[in-house]
């Protein structure tokens, strides 16, 4: 595939740390604030981007394009200084100044997401990280962040979740996470996990001790759940409990608890091990979980 090449490439330079800028964003220095708390970095420090006019009224003139804080930051570390770095690159005119600031804040610009800042973190011994990559090993589960050698933690060989989903879990108990992972596990082999499901059975499994110790109406939970929840995925299983459980604001894991809670009392598995819905009304009371969605 043949690439249009556009433009020449830039070049360093020192500018005024002065230097005007056409249209740009207000500083905020709670920002700088923030980014100078534990002191400058050059590392990283990445140049000001210059825009050179080589045409229209403004021709040679040298304005910022990007880079506001950065220079505002630069100003506070280095007050003495009278230049600051800059890669400057050549603009015909105004509107190309202001289509490449577009691009360059908006259409060409992808964030790190929370899972590759996460593996990042853990990698460069950041210790919350650290530790909860040990927390998705013990409860089976690995976090993507890249195809690269390093690119997931936690267990290699368990399904992904998202970091986020899965410290709201977590939340809920370590066992109780391990638990409800190993349950999503066992009915979508192979899948991802569905975060706010997740959440939403570690819930059901805090919430409600006689569905993980090791008795009958854990049992007859879990073989409901594995052998008929299933016949939908996951989202769809985590959309329709949470809209049956009321879709609470804030509350979708606990919204998806009660509508899993309220679909398993009321049906009733045949087999010496299942429990009769009566047993399971008593032992499992809707008012545990109404107390969480109210608050």
């Amino acid at each position: 595939m043949s690439i249009e090449i556009i433009n020449t490439p830039g070049r360093t330079g020192e500018v005024s740390v002065d230097i005007d800028t056409i249209c740009n964003r207000d500083v905020l220095e709670s920002r700088t604030k923030k980014y100078l708390a534990s002191g400058w970095d050059w590392n990283l420090f990445s140049n000001v981007i210059v825009a050179r006019f080589t045409g229209g009224v403004r021709k040679g003139q040298e304005f910022l394009l990007d880079g506001q804080h950065r220079r505002q930051m630069f100003k506070e570390a280095f007050p003495e200084k009278e230049t600051i770095p800059a890669y400057i690159i050549d603009v015909e005119d105004e509107q190309e100044y202001h289509l490449i600031f577009a691009k360059l804040n908006w259409e060409n610009r992808k964030q790190a997401n929370a899972e590759e800042v996460f593996i990042h973190k853990a990698h460069g011994g950041d210790e919350t990280a650290i530790q909860l990559v040990k927390d998705l090993n013990f409860c089976g589960l690995s976090v993507y962040g890249s195809p690269d050698a390093y690119g997931t933690v936690g267990d290699l060989n368990g399904p992904n979740v998202k970091i986020g989903a899965f410290k709201r879990a977590l939340k809920n108990g370590h066992d109780q996470a391990k638990m409800a992972a190993s349950l999503i596990a066992r009915t979508w082999p192979g899948d991802k996990v569905q975060g706010e499901l997740l959440e939403g059975i570690s819930i059901l499994y805090k919430e409600y001790p006689s569905l993980s110790d090791g008795s009958k109406v854990q049992r007859d939970f879990e073989a409901w759940f594995t052998n008929y929840v299933s016949i939908n995925s996951q989202y769809l299983t985590a959309r329709d409990y949470k809209n049956a459980g009321g879709a609470v604001h804030h509350r979708h894991g606990a919204s998806i608890a009660k509508g899993i809670l309220k679909h398993y009392r009321s049906v009733e598995l045949r087999g010496e091990d299942s429990c009769s819905k009566k047993h399971k009304q008593s032992l499992l009371p809707l008012g545990r979980i109404n107390k969480l969605l109210e608050k």
